[in-house]
């Protein structure tokens, strides 16, 4: 959490959308973006992977959706699920 706040991030992606991470996230006034891993599984293709699952791969590919509109329109629908904390 301190590295959020020193980074003055509001808003994360995460690929499941309930735990103590996410009400931790939700507690300190987060938004919380669900990807699922299906999703991520989906558009590890578009980044040049082979497919295999990989954390710090699938973090990037998370944080790079979120920041790059034309990913974000190309994602799967519906929408998704976005969970506000409170300010």
């Amino acid at each position: 959490m301190q590295r959020l706040a020193k980074a003055k991030a509001r808003e994360v992606a995460i690929e499941r959308g309930d735990g103590p991470v996410v009400d931790a996230l939700l507690e300190a006034g987060v938004t919380v973006v669900v990807i699922t891993p299906r999703q991520v599984k989906n558009m590890r293709s578009r980044y040049g992977s082979a497919g295999n699952k990989d954390d710090r791969f699938d973090a990037y590919v998370l944080a790079d959706v979120r920041c790059s509109p034309h990913l974000v329109e190309q994602a799967a629908r519906p929408p998704w699920p976005v969970l506000h904390g409170d300010l």
